[in-house]
């Protein structure tokens, strides 16, 4: 509890400084998979990563995403404590609980009210909605671009492969030219990319671009061009999920983060 005003170097790989007592926050918040960003490579075993699933202090920092310039600070990580200053804000305890009147904020959900502070009747929730909007335009992007790859795939003569998974329920499956193949969600799990793919009507749920679908011999995410740009717009579409604040923490970066994503896709 005394990393304070700056944190050390960070498993994603930058320092956090001058961030007052939201330093202790970001030893842990942060994506925790090493430096990612245009021109860095990344192991082909890591290309179904994704960021750790509370990856707030990346996106507070401007770090760790494709298609757009990182080290871009927010505004918001000059505030005074930063995190602690709107995650920790003193509130009125439980009247059974305490009588001195005073307490501090322990669920860590920020109010949204916190915003009007600075920003006048600004509550943030239009800000929140067109983040929302743009990630929903990047995931659309996302399940086309795999559909688009799988087709190639096999319209090139190679064999599509899914395997099983009794935990999921998920039966195994061997597809060739002319399977029709939609995607109905993409998402991560246990730090990993997956989508829910329907093939020839029947869903593969929670499927892994790198281990569980393979085109040929190898799978097509991790060597395929289209696959590295899906690998990618994949990263930032989780990076700024897991972050859970729908760009406040750094709008302008957020918006430019799914924004770069979509348009890499096209």
């Amino acid at each position: 509890m005394r990393v304070v005003d700056a944190t050390s170097l960070l498993p994603a790989d930058f320092m956090a400084l001058g961030v007052g007592r939201g330093a202790i926050c970001v030893t842990c918040h942060n994506s925790r998979r090493g430096q990612r960003g245009d021109g860095i490579a990344v192991a082909d075993g890591d290309l179904d990563r994704a960021p750790h699933g509370s990856a707030q202090g990346d996106v507070l920092m401007g770090e760790n995403a494709y298609f757009v310039e990182v080290g871009a600070r927010s505004p918001h990580s000059y505030i005074a404590d930063t995190c602690a200053t709107c995650h920790m804000a003193l509130t009125d305890p439980p009247a059974d609980l305490s009588n001195n009147l005073a307490g501090t904020n322990h669920t860590f959900e920020a109010s949204r009210d916190i915003c009007t502070q600075c920003h006048g009747a600004f509550d943030g929730g239009s800000l929140m909605e067109a983040v929302e909007q743009q990630a929903h335009q990047l995931e659309l992007a996302l399940l086309a671009a795999i559909v688009a790859e799988i087709d190639v795939q096999t319209a090139a003569g190679n064999t599509l492969s899914i395997t099983a998974d009794e935990e999921l329920e998920r039966p195994a499956g061997t597809f060739t030219t002319g399977a029709v193949v939609t995607a109905a969600h993409f998402g991560e799990s246990h730090g990993r990319m997956l989508v829910d793919l329907t093939v020839d009507g029947t869903l593969y749920a929670h499927v892994d671009l790198n281990r569980d679908l393979t085109v040929g011999e190898t799978g097509f995410l991790a060597n395929s061009d289209a696959g590295t740009l899906i690998h990618k717009a994949g990263w930032n579409y989780t990076l700024i999920a897991n972050d859970g604040s729908d760009g406040v923490h750094n709008p302008d970066w957020a918006i430019a983060v799914l924004r770069g994503a979509t348009d890499a896709l096209k």
